[in-house]
This record gives C-alpha cells, structure tokens and sequence, in this order.
C-alpha cells in the first residue's frame, strides 16, 4: 500500500527566546523525520496572535479562548535561579533566598508581556528589604549572555542555559515559579496531517523536559 507522507508548508510561531533557545536546536529531528515538510519559524518579542492567522501554529504562554482554535494541555517550564562561576567566585554564593538582599539580580524590564509577569519572583523571595535590579532587560535571550558573563544573579529557565559549563543553578531548594506554554492551532487546520505531525512532535519533546 501506499504510505502517506506529510507534506507542504507550516509556519511556526512562538517568542524569540523561546524560538531560539528551545524549539530550533530541537526542529532537525522532526526536518529528518518528515523531509517534505518545510517549516518557517516566526519569532517575536510579544506573544503571537493566532486570529490574526499570522501563523498555522503557535507555541504560546497565553491560553487562547475562542471556538476557532485548538489548544494544548498545557505544559509547565519552572524558573530557576542561575550565576556564572565568575559572578560566584568574585561575589561568593547565596546559600538562603535572603541572601539575594545582598546580591546583583538581573530581571525582565517592567513593561514584558503577562508571561513574565512573575519574573520580579527574584525581587521578592526570601526578601527581606527592598531589593532593587542591578540591570533590567527585557528580552529572556539577553538576560542569559548578561547572567553567562558575570553581571549578576537571574531566574532562567534551563532549556535557555543548556549544558553552559560556566553558569550554575544555585539557591535549588526555593520554592519554584512556573510558566506555563501551550501548543495552539486554528480549527480548520486540525485534519492537516502536516500540523498534526508537527504538534505531536512538539508536545512530545516539550513534554520530556517538562520541569
């Protein structure tokens, strides 16, 4: 019999950080599993509308109402608190929440999109004055190269660190913070066995390193 090989055109949409750190390095496995399936990755700074039919699929940390779109359970990504060793070695290392009172914390600026709404986490646990930000920035990216060189303490997550032998977790016993992403598709789209494939492939894998 004949197998039926997904095929044709997706485009992907998610956040930059995301769609940098996490799903690209991921998609070679798919590309080899389904070679007639060409994927084109939209990444943006804000979350992706999908009624704006700006993409076929997105990987988004907004759940979406509306009949016209399916969405994921959803999959949960922890905040962790990270350093490099440099930062460690010249600043020494907190062993209590309180002890971030007394260190360099870089955050997410003030005016990021919901997802990151409790990124200022970092400024409040264990705190016992008013903790002001040594740096603000407001992209997850740019917070990892500014933590990796040394600037201070952040919460990332650890698919954004990786296997980096120079940035350590520290503080692993604090109570974590979670974002959660889903995986949303319109409707109409569903039967596709292209999207299908897609989907599948990307709950699977976010579900493996579910945090």
């Amino acid at each position: 019999e004949l197998k039926y090989y997904p095929r044709g055109h997706i485009q992907v949409a998610t956040t930059l950080a995301f769609g940098s750190l996490w799903l690209a390095p991921r998609l070679q496995e798919f590309l080899d599993q389904y070679p007639d399936v060409q994927v084109d990755l939209l990444l943006k700074d804000e979350e992706v509308d999908l009624n704006m039919r700006e993409a076929d699929i997105g990987i988004t940390a907004l759940s979406v109402g509306g009949q016209d779109l399916i969405q994921s359970e959803p999959v949960s990504y922890r905040f962790r608190i990270y350093a490099s060793r440099s930062y460690l070695e010249k600043y020494g290392t907190p062993k209590k929440p309180e002890d971030l009172d007394n260190h360099r914390l870089i955050v997410f600026g003030k005016d990021m999109p919901h997802i990151y709404s409790n990124s200022d986490w970092l400024l409040k646990v264990g705190a016992k004055k008013q903790r002001v930000p040594y740096l603000m920035i407001n992209s997850g990216q740019a917070i990892y190269e500014a933590t990796r060189s040394g600037i201070g303490i952040s919460a990332l997550h650890k698919y954004m660190v990786g296997d980096d032998p120079d940035v350590v977790e520290i503080l692993t016993d604090i109570p974590a913070t979670t974002v959660y992403r889903y995986v949303v598709y319109p409707f109409h789209l569903a039967k596709l066995k292209r999207i299908q494939v897609f989907v599948d492939f990307i709950l699977k894998k976010m579900k493996e390193e579910e945090f």
